[in-house]
């Protein structure tokens, strides 16, 4: 009997040690699991940031958190605040798709070029792509995304190949061959311009100063005078383009809005006073720069975008003609270094205006094979689709034009 009691004993004492001994174990680890889940989380949580950039090719899960595609790296991405931080994902903005938060790194702000900035100003068509099963999302044409599904995207922009939707709050573009069926919606109401009137502006002097003495040419424009009219387009709350809206217009491959107008000022002589009333409205225009004139640095603002006047060929007198400036007869070496010039000065740019209005046949060739793809003249009439691009049309605006008559030019 006293043998029994005492494995009994034994037994229970053994029992209470074990469990102890896994109490004690199972605490410790929990404890250390706990402070684990609990740095995961806020690391999750440190890296978050609305602003984000893909940091290597990654994949994208849908709302269950299943593979629905892949991300390239260098991808901008908006997050949302709603993230699965619990869970390590991020989920993107205005979408039910995630991304695995060791995937990003943060971004300051975007910032975006031509259309890719300036989309939201455009009337969306009123159709829809509907999508293959596989398709993929272009940023200019690099592959952002690949995804594994269907889906449906209003039309910003029709392009030759490719059609312009609205991805995580950005343009996008996706094939035509990525694309099943084009469908009618109804997506807006909006009225849209049928043609704009482009403006052309020089010489913005204050009259009363020592610039009214030396400036006394038509085309010298006093600020106030410039002013009201700057300001009419803000208050009736005209939407000033840019110079690749208008080219995607005129060719036929997005809707602007009814109220819409051009602002170009060609040379880069007396601009002070013209990029102040711009920044002061917060429209945005455009100058045709002489290189040979000044930096394009000497112009910075927010408010302006900077496009070719030539290098050197606005000279009067050089070939027969009007004013007769260089591009009419110089020699096509000469004329083709000078615009290569022009457009290196400038990053490139493809977009030209004559110097004095002035162009033929054979400098509209020249022109194309500098590589623009557009060029504005004179004319003074609105542009629209079905306007030759190399011959755009403008207003030309001088210290005669009355208030009255520079609303009838806009409306």
């Amino acid at each position: 009997m006293k043998k029994i009691m005492i494995t009994i004993l034994c037994f229970i004492v053994g029992f209470i040690i074990i469990f102890l001994g896994y109490n004690l174990f199972f605490k410790k680890n929990s404890k250390g699991n706990s402070k684990s889940v609990s740095k995961n989380v806020n690391e999750i949580k440190e890296n978050y940031n609305t602003y984000v950039i893909v940091s290597k090719d990654t994949n994208l899960y849908n709302k269950n958190l299943k593979k629905i595609g892949k991300i390239n790296k260098d991808t901008k991405i908006i997050l949302d605040e709603e993230s699965k931080i619990k869970d390590k994902y991020y989920k993107i903005k205005d979408l039910d798709y995630y991304i695995k938060y060791d995937s990003v790194s943060k971004s300051d702000e975007f910032t975006f070029d031509n259309e890719y900035k300036t989309y939201k100003n455009y009337i969306v068509y009123n159709e829809n792509i509907k999508t293959k099963d596989n398709y993929k999302l272009y940023y200019t044409d690099l592959v952002s995304y690949e995804i594994s599904s269907s889906d449906t995207y209003p039309i910003i922009i029709k392009d030759d190949n490719k059609y312009g939707v609205e991805f995580n709050s950005q343009l996008y573009y996706i094939s035509s061959d990525d694309v099943e069926s084009v469908e009618e919606a109804s997506n807006s109401e909006s009225a849209i311009a049928s043609d704009i009137a482009v403006l052309n502006y020089h010489y913005t002097i204050d009259k009363n100063s020592e610039e009214g003495t030396e400036c006394r040419q038509s085309i010298c424009m006093s600020d106030t005078q410039v002013d009201e009219e700057i300001k009419y387009l803000s208050d009736n709350q005209f939407y000033p383009v840019t110079m690749q809206d208008l080219y995607l217009f005129l060719t036929n491959k997005i809707q602007l809005p009814e109220k819409s107008v051009a602002i170009t000022i060609d040379d880069g002589w007396y601009l002070t006073r013209m990029i102040a009333i711009l920044e002061k409205y917060k429209m945005q225009g455009t100058l045709y720069l002489i290189g040979s004139l000044a930096s394009p640095s000497d112009y910075s603002s927010n408010y302006l975008e900077i496009h070719s006047h030539t290098w050197d060929m606005h000279t009067p007198g050089v070939c027969s003609g009007s004013h007769g400036g260089g591009l009419l007869c110089l020699d096509e070496q000469t004329i083709l270094d000078d615009l290569k010039k022009s457009r290196e000065s400038l990053n490139n740019t493809d977009i030209l205006c004559y110097p004095f209005y002035e162009y033929n046949a054979r400098t509209i060739e020249l022109v194309k094979k500098a590589g623009f793809k557009m060029a504005l003249g004179g004319g003074y009439r609105k542009a629209k689709y079905g306007d030759n691009i190399y011959a755009v049309p403008r207003f030309e605006l001088g210290n005669y034009t009355t208030i009255d008559e520079f609303i009838k030019i806009v409306n």
